[in-house]
């Protein structure tokens, strides 16, 4: 009974990874400092106002609360005289918990429960219940309401954190505040870090009260999911790492551990010439500056790996090292040399440079 159940519960867990986690439909959300609600041109909305009226349409621009129109169906309409701001979303998640409900109880009813080999007969029928449900609720959209008037006057937002009203092609992904006050949507991270694979990033321009586009390239979205018992290196110290320019006549060594589900184990000590210069952990990276010739690079924690190269003045080279789990413990898979210097700088990207 109790292992149909964890199943069961697994099951439908897997199922629903991809639905809304919020009532607002955008997964890994993260604090944003000032205004919390972005809309994105083309956003889909439906404004109750004050004199009765209900306008439903897509916004003719970006936006962030703090303006004072939305740009709407044709029509400038001032935020004073909104009532209600509502915003559709799907109800497949709904509806997926009535199907495994649903399927648990017709299974029950089957007599599915009455002996230990029909327990598998049982997490079936919870697994198609979901599947059921979650298709049958897609089919369905819900207006939920994103901002209110109170009884004092004010337009109440609802969000807590940032969230995006998505305009068309984004579908069901993350919004995050980024660097310089930068905020984006992509895929969301394999443990790293940092969020990869963004896809549309906007400036907010504060003065108009809007989302302004700008290219991804170089825009850095930290995962508040990832957590290290590592000293983090200080930002200034970080951004002269990211220059990847090397210091007249000297040579950089980037050294980056891949990042895994545990952001915090195995911490690997790694040496330079047989000098210590500090430990990584999945996610992290070192950058080390050394002078031309060759060189030899360890990690020395759980287990030995080693490599050379030869430095070549003014030049970068691009380290990965990889753990492996071996039962209670962990061991060194290997320590690969990242030859494509923009497939390099990629990983360092993505990665957290650590204090030495």
């Amino acid at each position: 009974m109790n292992r149909a159940i964890a199943v069961a519960c697994v099951a439908f867990a897997t199922l629903a990874q991809d639905c809304p986690r919020e009532p607002w439909g955008l997964r890994s959300l993260t604090p944003a400092p000032g205004p919390t609600v972005y809309f994105d041109s083309g956003a889909a909305v439906r404004l109750h106002l004050a004199n009765g009226d209900v306008i439903t349409g897509t916004l003719a621009t970006s936006y962030t609360p703090g303006g004072d129109h939305l740009l709407i169906a044709g029509r400038a309409i001032a935020l004073n005289d909104v009532q209600r701001i509502t915003i559709p979303s799907s109800a497949a998640l709904e509806g997926g918990i009535f199907g495994y409900y649903g399927g648990g109880i017709a299974g029950i009813s089957k007599g599915y429960l009455s002996h230990k080999k029909d327990n598998d007969k049982l997490v079936v029928a919870i697994g198609v219940g979901s599947l059921v449900g979650m298709a049958i609720g897609s089919r369905f959209t819900r207006w939920l309401t994103l901002a209110e008037r109170t009884g004092h006057g004010d337009l109440v937002w609802k969000p807590s954190r940032a969230f995006l009203i998505p305009g068309p092609g984004i579908g069901d992904q993350f919004l995050t505040t980024c660097d310089s006050g930068v905020v984006a949507v992509g895929d969301s991270p394999d443990g790293g870090p940092f969020l990869t694979k963004l896809q549309r990033a906007w400036t907010i321009d504060t003065m108009e009260h809007r989302l302004v586009p700008r290219p991804v390239t170089g825009v850095r979205c930290r995962s508040e999911s990832w957590q290290t018992p590592l000293r983090v290196a200080m930002p200034e110290r970080e951004r002269d790492a990211l220059t990847f320019a090397p210091s007249s006549g000297k040579a950089r060594i980037y050294v980056a551990q891949r990042a895994m589900v545990y952001a915090a184990y195995p911490q690997l000590e790694i040496a330079v010439d047989g000098r210590p210069v500090g430990a990584t952990s999945p996610g992290a990276f070192r950058m080390i500056e050394v002078d031309p010739g060759p060189h030899e690079i360890a990690v020395t924690s759980h287990g030995e790996k080693t490599i050379s190269l030869v430095a070549a003045a003014d030049s970068n080279y691009f380290l990965r090292v990889l753990a492996k789990r071996r039962f209670s413990d962990w061991k060194i898979g290997r320590i690969d040399r990242v030859s494509d210097a923009a497939a390099g700088r990629r990983m360092i990207l993505a990665a957290q440079l650590v204090q030495p």
